[in-house]
This record gives structure tokens, sequence and C-alpha cells, in this order.
């Protein structure tokens, strides 16, 4: 349900100019492994994979067995178009499939940069205690930065709401200001900025409120918003969407009180994983005990428009590079 509710709203608001295509594998009324594509606007003659890239979010593709997966990816390569899978998990099983079914001569762009992705916290073993499995050091912080921020903000507490379709809205909108009052709206990233992000999200959460699994996490000091999680839980798994905090709290570190007080929250509750989804970051790091290497993966067919699109990107990486170079000379001088 989560997946279908995820593409369902992407293609109705990244895939508008032209209809999603769909590769089934199987019965299509029961497909053993499928994907969803669409053609971007701003990359034409490219096919890219829907709700993944636009939304910044690694993905991978679920399959009954790996024979449909080949199928899958026998259905990529007859295409003929340059498919962009945006950030796929080095280990899945797609990418070996992808290898094994390629066409001679087409080519596969794997980008890696030892990055990681799909940070995820298991609320077992140690994590059934968050307090013990922080240890003692971090449990300490926190506690010195909780007594901090209510001597000089107020009281701190946790407000987690299961909005309904009536309140789902305002409160959406309640918790993309809180993500905006931060370093995000310097560098043109909060969700307020990007209007199909902040398209999709309402809608998504708004079809989420109505099934009843919408939930938004604030961490209240002295009575006002300081840190937000956005998102849905669903089979006894917490899937965190979007996160940010107010900078005015910022010396307090609101976000980390809030991420200590939702876990607690969730391991009360009996919900058994907490997904931070995304990419690794420094904030994920403290928090989650799993994750998995990621690559940009790009298919390029034996076609004018494979090859086009490949020169195109080769191009793109040797500019990047030659900046990278420049403003590691410049530094040095």
């Amino acid at each position: 349900m989560l997946r279908h509710l995820w593409m369902r709203t992407a293609a109705e608001v990244f895939a508008r100019e032209r209809p999603a295509q769909v590769l089934v594998s199987g019965d299509p009324k029961h497909p053993s492994a499928c994907v969803a594509l669409y053609a971007p606007p701003d990359s034409p003659g490219t096919l890219r994979l829907l709700g993944a890239l636009d939304l910044g979010e690694p993905a991978d593709l679920p399959a009954r067995s790996d024979e449909a997966l080949a199928d899958l990816a026998r259905k990529l390569w007859r295409l003929g178009v340059p498919v962009d899978l945006g950030h796929l998990p080095t280990d899945t099983r797609l990418i070996s499939q992808l290898r094994q079914q390629k066409p001679a001569f087409a080519m596969i762009g794997l980008r890696t940069r030892d990055e990681r992705g799909l940070p995820a916290l298991a609320l077992e073993g140690e994590w059934s205690d968050p307090a013990m499995a922080i240890g003692r050091r971090r449990r300490q912080s926190l506690a010195r930065k909780r007594r901090r921020a209510e001597a000089n903000f107020g009281k701190v507490r946790l407000q987690m709401i299961a909005p309904g379709p009536e309140t789902a809205t305002e409160d959406m909108d309640l918790a993309f200001a809180v993500e905006a009052n931060s370093w995000k709206r310097r560098a043109g990233t909060a969700i307020i900025q990007q209007p199909r992000q902040l398209e999709f999200f309402r809608l998504y959460g708004q079809r989420a409120a109505k099934l009843g699994i919408l939930r938004l996490a604030f961490l209240e000091i002295g009575g006002a918003p300081a840190a937000v999680h956005y998102g849905v839980e669903i089979d006894n798994i917490f899937w965190s969407l979007r996160v940010g905090y107010d900078e005015r709290f910022g010396s307090v570190s609101p976000g980390d009180l809030l991420m200590f007080d939702l876990v607690k929250d969730c391991v009360a509750r009996g919900v058994s994983r907490f997904e931070l989804c995304g990419k690794d970051a420094d904030w994920t790091r403290r928090w989650s005990n799993h994750s998995r290497p990621i690559a940009a993966v790009r298919l390029y067919p034996l076609t004018l428009s494979g090859f086009g699109s490949l020169a195109g990107d080769l191009t793109a990486l040797g500019l990047r590079k030659t900046r990278w170079r420049q403003s590691k000379r410049g530094a040095r001088a």
C-alpha cells in the first residue's frame, strides 16, 4: 500500500505532461515485478524512475524472484532509450540482472562516491531501551540540552499527531514552516521553495491521512514547534520522509531531542523499525544501525539517443571535476 500510494501520487505530480510508462513482469493484476518511468521535461529523450530522483530518494525495486527481475531488466533494455534509475543500492539484485541482460555494446553507468543510503534503525535488542542504547555520554548530553531548553525557552514535550483529512493540510503546513526556519531556506532546499515537491507531499499527506497512516511528530519547546518529522506508519514501521528544525532553538539540538523522544514513543507503541530514508548524513549516522551502499545508475542503449545521453553525461561529469579541481587550487592559494 505504501509503495502504491507513493507511485500514484508521483505519477500525478511529476508525470502530468506525459503519462508514466509502467513495465510489468508477470500478471499485470498481480505483478511479480514492476517499474514506473516517465519522461522528465528537463531531460528530453530520457526516461526517469518515477518517485525517486525528483524527491531525492534512493530506491530499490521489489520483485518476487530473480526470474521476474531478469524479465524486467530485458524490458528496460528493449526500450531503446536512456533510462535514469537514480540511486540504487549497489547490492540490489536488479543491478546484477541489468548486467546479465545487457545487449552487446550497450552500457551501464554506475557512479559511486562511497555514499550510503536508506538508513534505518531496528527497534529491537539494545534499542528496546533507547536510553541505554545511545550510551552514557550521549544520554547525559541530551539531558543537559533538555534542561537548557527548559531553562531558556520553556517546557519540552513531544506532540505526536495522526491528522485526519480535515486538519492534515493545516498540520502539514505547520511542519513545512518549521523546516523552512533553518539552513534549508538559505540553501534553497526547503520544501516550500520547491513547488512540485510541496505539491507532492501535500497530496501524499492528504491521502495518507485518509488511510490513517500520516504521522507528524513535533518537538514543542515553550509551546512553539522547534523540530518536526513528517512520516507515515504502516505495518509497525515508521517511515520518516521529511525532517526539519527551527534554528532559533539550534543551541539545544532540537532535532536530536525530537529523535530520541520519537524513538522512545515508537518503542512504547510496538513499532519494530524506524526508516530514516534518503541518503546517509551525519545526523542519520548518529541514530541508524543499518544502511546500504548506493550508486547512481543509468542505462545507455546502442542507439543514437543512448550515445548522445552518454556523451552529455560524460561532458557534465568532466565539467564538475574541472570545477572541483579549480576550487581545490583556489583553496590552497
